[in-house]
């Protein structure tokens, strides 16, 4: 990522600095504070659990375990690499059956782990025999399975899987031990202790694949940068709470970035490379979660954090993940060959005469932001979404025709609704639909002028708008003299009003927020803070934050 250089670094610096370090501060504050709640709610839980147990009811209960949104667990075996006992590290990320149980036996109470024996099981499935297995905690005559987070009795647990047999069980306490020692020369003095069968300590239980990056920090167990301060008031087992709190929220940020096609891998991803139509389907797989992987990776870093002081341009854009290339990717593709030689190196000013009228009809438009936003939001091609905006009618094609012309709120609203899109806080019908609420949380079928002003937009009514599926465009200052960045007219030296979509917006480990825009101006992906973002997205308006905020067509409906 390359990022800008501010006119005045130094105190943009400074300001930028103490707000990190007050920003670090109450992070670690709301941690601490997090992981006391956290324990108190697992004990509570646990005891209310060990009071079932003696009653030794036979029914199905949840577990005291915190319900995650995390990655779900292997139950079929088949998932390599696999863990042991002896390998497993359960602060490295990864998230399989034996890792759910090291958390089950951290946090509960010692009276808890002194009744819980962990079942080692054989898988006897063809393929899987001899090579991966499964474990359980048993307490009494219930079982609970990490896999689905669920206490079920022992009999009708092993009549369910009748694929699994017994080769073994091992106390709670001694297991606990034994995963509490780091894999290495003490993991090794730990199982040496416990005596523990060969079979039994090498047994290997599947994990779940890949692992999401962490940062070192994270993979060794602490502390997090950002609360060294607070860190040594946490006992080890708080510590280990918010360690574990960071990685599930870190999964569950990954899993919400990803594309249809990563959560479901019977879908096929779009094309994501110039020479996508000559690879086959196995190498278009392998090259999209190749992409993915990448972009991860970076987002990791925005994530953990600290955020950059100014805006970066992605190097590997989200966008592109659902609306394919050469989204985000700049001057490349339709919008190099619609980029006449000669031209000003900004991605955005293209040959609109040839486009509309053929080759040869040379003509340079300087302003289509609006209608590029537009076109990325719904996914179109550059030649025929710019031909649709045209056959709108003789106002929209006198935008395309004269460089000057700009696109305002209701040129995009009419494009949008043209194509089946509904309108975000002013679509007929739709008074009572919640998503359908404006970022002020209005509706008004008559009063437009409010649906595309917001008076004070906050980022959970912008992730309110993106959770429901919608698309946002807004109007934001760029400056033409740092290759149009986002920047508040205080500190931008070539002021241009502009529009860009918002992508994604998130909150990271530190409790900052930032946001990933689509901007037109380079065709490419850009991140900010959410401050800088607002400074931005206010500077053009002078009585609002203007925006266009549209869900996309009723599957059943046609434009």
């Amino acid at each position: 990522m390359s990022t800008r250089i501010s006119k005045d670094a130094s105190p943009v610096a400074n300001v930028a600095a103490e707000q990190a370090r007050r920003a670090a501060e109450e992070a670690a504050r709301r941690a601490a504070e997090e992981a006391a709640r956290r324990m108190l709610e697992e004990l509570t839980r646990l005891a209310a659990q060990a009071a079932s147990l003696d009653a030794k009811k036979p029914d199905s209960f949840k577990t005291a375990q915190p319900q995650t949104r995390g990655p779900d667990l292997a139950t079929d075996g088949t998932s390599a690499p696999g863990t042991s006992l002896a390998s497993e590290n359960a602060k490295d990320g990864r998230v399989n059956c034996l890792d759910a149980i090291a958390d089950f036996l951290s946090l509960a109470p010692a009276v808890i782990r002194a009744r819980s024996e962990v079942l080692f099981l054989k898988d006897s499935r063809p393929g899987t025999e001899g090579t991966t297995g499964h474990v359980v905690i048993r307490q009494g005559n219930n079982i609970y399975d990490p896999t689905t987070r669920e206490w079920t009795a022992s009999e009708t647990w092993l009549k369910q899987h009748p694929e699994y047999s017994i080769a073994g069980s091992v106390p709670g306490s001694t297991v606990n031990t034994i995963l509490s020692a780091p894999p290495g020369p003490e993991r090794e003095a730990a199982l040496a202790r416990a005596n523990l069968p060969p079979e039994i300590a090498n047994m290997v239980v599947a994990d779940t694949g890949a692992s999401l990056p962490v940062p070192a920090w994270l993979e060794q167990g602490g502390p997090p940068p950002w609360m060294h301060g607070a860190w040594h008031h946490l006992d080890a087992t708080a510590q280990a709470s918010v360690l574990n709190g960071i990685r599930e929220n870190w999964s569950q940020h990954v899993e919400d970035m990803a594309p249809a096609w990563i959560r479901d891998p019977s879908l096929s991803p779009p094309p994501l490379t110039e020479d996508w139509s000559e690879l086959s389907p196995e190498e278009q797989r392998a090259t999209a979660e190749e992409h993915w992987a990448t972009l991860v990776e970076e987002e990791m870093s925005l994530y953990f954090g600290p955020l950059p002081e100014t805006g970066v341009a992605a190097e590997t854009p989200l966008i592109g993940t659902s609306r394919g290339w050469p989204w985000g990717e700049g001057s490349v593709g339709e919008w190099a060959a619609n980029h006449s030689a000669g031209q000003d190196p900004i991605a955005q000013y293209l040959n609109i005469g040839a486009i509309l009228n053929g080759e040869g009809k040379d003509y340079t438009h300087g302003n289509l932001c609006g209608e590029l936003s537009a076109l990325s939001v719904m996914g179109m091609e550059l030649v025929d979404g710019l031909t649709r905006f045209a056959n709108l009618g003789s106002d929209y094609r006198g935008i395309l025709s004269n460089g000057e012309m700009l696109t305002n709120s209701t040129h995009l609203e009419t494009f949008l609704a043209s194509e089946g899109w509904r309108i975000v806080g002013q679509q007929a019908g739709s008074e009572n639909d919640p998503t359908m609420k404006d970022l002020d949380g209005s509706f008004s079928a008559t009063n437009t002028y409010n649906n595309n002003h917001a008076q004070n937009p906050t980022p959970e009514a912008v992730q309110r708008i993106l959770d429901d599926g919608g698309a946002l465009m807004v109007l934001v200052n760029i400056d033409g003299a740092d290759n149009g960045m986002l920047e508040s007219v205080r500190t931008s030296d070539q002021d241009i009003t502009h529009w860009v979509s918002v992508v994604d917006i998130t909150e990271n480990a530190q409790g900052q927020t930032y946001v990933r825009v689509y901007n037109p101006y380079q065709n490419r992906e850009e991140v900010y803070s959410w401050a800088d973002f607002k400074a931005a997205w206010q500077s053009p308006s002078e009585s609002g934050f203007t925006y266009v905020a549209a869900m996309p067509p009723d599957a059943t409906s046609t434009p």
